[in-house]
């Protein structure tokens, strides 16, 4: 389950400057 949260903050980025907030 950590690991699984470590991919979402390293793709969380990206995702947050296409969408926004």
């Amino acid at each position: 389950q950590e690991e699984e949260r470590e991919r979402r903050d390293n793709y969380v980025p990206e995702v947050s400057l296409c969408l926004g907030p």
